[in-house]
């Protein structure tokens, strides 16, 4: 298309469903100049390992009448999915449900309309799905949460990656799945994601990765890394541009000048937040990583 200007192939995608049926798709293109004029779009999706469901502010700059009417009507049945990456290579961000009261529209005068989404994913299976486990005889803890994710009605992914813990005198339990996979998540030292309203995600794996497994992995004195590294009660916190496959319990590598070392060390971090900031009409595609350093090598 004449006029068309990319920066490094980035592209964020949003697709809204409606209760009806209706769905409309945006792709959009940061520092885009086209004839055709289409919504620009923010995200902030957040992934924490509290065990809480992942969140989403999504914002439509200038967005079609026609779905501001019908998001309005909808509220909180409207489901939003993210996907962003760069050259046409995307990846999903975010699947989740506009929360009750949650979309909002404003037009200011002299200023951009504004379509907005607070979204959850997860939210039914962290609020409303119970389960009632009752075993007499030997258990595994993969087959406790592959039983109580049934009784939801829930997929689970990366169930291999529990660990082989077993319950030798049976388990009994009645609560929320929520509470349930905690508390399993707690003993196995796994850590569980709400991926969506339909999807639980395990990710196992509590020792460092080996040498010949790769990572993705970031250096403090190149482009990819953006602003500064700082220390908190959590652990490293560090922006990078957009990696769309890092969520709580995975694991990076970045190098960075410690000062207290005075040298420049390689850490491998394990995740527990992670938050996507994307903007088409401004300068964020970036991940930014909180997680806490299990292996240094200088």
């Amino acid at each position: 298309m004449a006029g068309e200007y990319t920066l490094f192939g980035r592209t964020v995608e949003v697709t809204v469903v409606m209760p009806s049926g209706r769905t409309t798709t945006f792709t959009s293109l940061p520092l885009r100049l086209s004839d055709r004029p289409k919504p620009n779009i923010s995200v902030k999706a957040s992934y924490k390992v509290d065990g809480k469901p992942p969140k989403c502010t999504l914002k439509l700059l200038n967005p079609p009448q026609a779905l501001v009417g019908e998001a309005l009507a909808a509220g909180s049945g409207a489901v939003v999915q993210v996907r962003a990456g760069y050259d046409g290579k995307l990846d999903e961000i975010f699947t989740g449900k506009a929360i009750r009261e949650g979309v909002s529209f404003s037009a200011p005068g002299g200023k951009d309309a504004e379509l907005a989404f607070e979204c959850v994913a997860g939210a039914k299976l962290y609020r409303e799905a119970i389960a009632s486990i009752s075993v007499t005889g030997r258990v595994t803890a993969k087959q406790l949460i592959q039983q109580a994710c049934n009784q939801a009605g829930y997929l689970v992914k990366g169930l291999d990656e529990v660990p082989d813990i077993v319950f030798p005198n049976g388990y009994y339990a009645t609560s929320n799945v929520s509470v349930l996979l905690d508390k399993l998540a707690a003993i196995t030292k796994t850590t569980i994601s709400y991926t969506s309203d339909t999807t639980v995600k395990i990710t196992g794996r509590q020792v460092p990765p080996s040498g010949t497994e790769r990572v993705p992995f970031f250096d403090q004195e190149q482009a990819g890394v953006i602003g500064t590294l700082t220390k908190t009660d959590k652990g490293l916190k560090f922006k990078v541009l957009l990696r769309a496959e890092i969520r709580p319990g995975s694991y990076v590598s970045i190098r960075y000048y410690d000062f207290v070392a005075g040298t420049y060390v390689i850490s491998t971090v394990r995740v527990s937040d992670v938050t996507f900031n994307l903007s088409t009409y401004g300068k964020n595609f970036y991940t930014s990583i909180v997680g806490k350093e299990v292996e240094r090598a200088v």
